[in-house]
């Protein structure tokens, strides 16, 4: 299932990896940069079993991925935590 759903590439030597173009693999490199975890599991279950696999943050990915989530963020995010604190005031 993980694979037809392309959250996993077959490569060559019928090893399984992470696909770093799927939104699970975005998902993680931000949420282990938020929190400052070096490493994580992305766990798969089909019916052949439990599949997990180890991811490592990604600077380099990161890096990259930075000015999207701050244009995100300025976008749909800052006037509403702006709105909300006012409103606790």
């Amino acid at each position: 299932a993980m694979l037809m759903n392309n959250v996993l590439l077959k490569q060559t030597d019928d090893q399984l990896v992470v696909n770093k173009n799927h939104k699970f693999f975005y998902q993680v490199q931000c949420q282990m940069a938020v929190t400052g975890l070096s490493k994580c599991m992305l766990v798969g279950f089909t019916n052949k079993g439990i599949f997990p696999f180890e991811i490592h943050f990604d600077p380099a990915f990161w890096e990259d991925q930075l000015q999207n989530v701050m244009t995100f963020y300025k976008s749909y995010m800052y006037d509403k935590v702006i709105e909300e604190i006012k409103q606790s005031e």
